[in-house]
């Protein structure tokens, strides 16, 4: 019985990390538009789907509420991402608002916006 569990979570593992890098490329191709447009930059597409990445970009961060104003915002650019991607590109108000939130977010992270 113990021994099914186990081959069954290794199994699981092996097969959520062969399809991570095909999942991490479509969100990069849905995300690019946006990059172009400057809405968001590469390094925060990255934070978005590459784990090392992500720990990177959050501690890069100065102090503890540009580290959480960040982690927000990489909740917001997946939002984005969801939105872009439900609606096939197109230019949707959910979309302009997943971009305006995110150009929100990314003003909370700012240092100057710090009190």
């Amino acid at each position: 019985m113990a021994g099914s569990i186990v081959l069954a979570m290794v199994l699981l593992t092996i097969a959520f990390r062969a399809a991570a890098p095909r999942e991490h490329q479509f969100v990069r191709d849905i995300l690019a538009p946006q990059v172009e447009a400057g809405v968001l930059t590469t390094e925060e597409v990255e934070a978005v789907v590459d784990k090392k990445a992500c720990k990177t970009y959050r501690k890069a961060a100065a102090h503890h509420r540009e580290r959480r104003a960040r982690k927000h915002l990489r909740h917001a650019i997946l939002d984005l991402t969801h939105d872009v991607a439900l609606d096939r590109g197109a230019d949707t108000e959910a979309v302009q608002h997943a971009r305006a939130e995110v150009t929100r977010l990314r003003a909370l992270g700012e240092p100057a916006s710090v009190r």
